[in-house]
């Protein structure tokens, strides 16, 4: 079977982009750990901002990474940023390490470990708003917001592979290459402390995120260290400018149900570490004010206590 484009990850977003490209082109999910056979993956697509669209079913193929016959061109790297750099180890025993791979992690620190032990891997980052949320053991997905995919090369050898991101960019997702992805991962990772965090605390959706007691009472000093995160990190964001992003996605993206809520639901370790843990340490590291990431990296790892 010939495998044009893999996704590692069949969670949220890897389901997400696995539906709207397999009218594109060839899709299968991959797996690092053994299976006797393939499988098949049922789920259907719902998309919540649309609620008369008829729901789409899918049908992918799940694989072990050991068993293909064929590599594929491209993949997708889906897995939550804490498995992010292993699972890519695990892969790069079996593929071509030209093989153009594209990391979705939320928050920051998993792409700095693959940089570091792939260099000679064509590596991209991608940076989403989209909204999605998927519950088993129900088989529906829900594409709770629409948004924006920023793709853009991390390495050197990312810098020639135009075929690898065309397949990404032209799908019914609204997606866009940059040449510079820094600043992208930045804010996000910027949006995700202000908005992740509450979600799981207070048990509710992105849009209730940012009326919560808690944020409100925190948000002074936590826009404050999330301006000071943008300005050391040379993507410089006034507190005005952090508060209109993050308020800005809460709102499209005001049903949906955060990653890290879905994680604290299902009892699964969060990417807590990569995102306000990330930036209470790369703030402490520069010497400048970081109690509020701190205590929330503190509170949501409390959690699974």
């Amino acid at each position: 079977m010939t495998t044009s484009l893999a996704i590692v990850g069949a969670g949220s977003i890897g389901r997400l982009w696995a539906a709207y490209l397999t009218s594109e082109e060839h899709v299968d999910f991959l797996t690092t750990r053994p299976l006797s056979a393939p499988q098949t993956l049922t789920y259907s697509l719902k998309q919540a901002f649309s609620p008369h669209a008829p729901q789409s079913q899918h049908q992918i193929t799940l694989q072990a990474i050991e068993t293909l016959e064929q590599f594929p061109s491209h993949i997708l790297l889906c897995t939550k940023s804490h498995s992010a750099a292993n699972t890519a180890l695990e892969l790069y025993k079996h593929l071509p390490h030209r093989t153009p791979l594209f990391l979705f992690q939320n928050g920051l620190g998993s792409q700095h470990k693959i940089l570091n032990t792939l260099p000679e891997t064509p590596l991209f980052a991608a940076v989403t708003t989209e909204g999605a949320n998927f519950h088993p053991p129900s088989l529906t997905l829900n594409h709770a917001g629409k948004g924006t995919t920023m793709f853009g090369p991390l390495n050197p050898a990312a810098q020639h592979h135009e075929d690898a991101i065309q397949a990404l960019l032209n799908t019914n997702l609204s997606a866009q290459l940059t040449n510079d992805i820094w600043p992208s991962l930045w804010h996000k990772l910027i949006i995700n402390c202000a908005i992740n965090p509450y979600t799981a605390l207070a048990d509710c959706k992105n849009g209730d995120a940012i009326k919560t007691p808690r944020f409100q009472q925190d948000w002074p000093n936590l826009r404050q260290e999330l301006s000071s995160l943008s300005r050391l990190a040379e993507a410089p964001l006034s507190e005005q400018e952090v508060e209109a992003k993050v308020f800005a996605v809460a709102t499209s993206t005001s049903e949906n149900i955060s990653s890290m809520l879905q994680d604290v639901r299902s009892e699964k370790p969060t990417e807590i570490d990569d995102i306000n843990g990330f930036a209470f340490r790369y703030l402490a590291e520069h010497g400048k004010s970081y109690s509020v990431n701190k205590q929330l990296w503190e509170d949501v790892n409390a959690l699974r206590h």
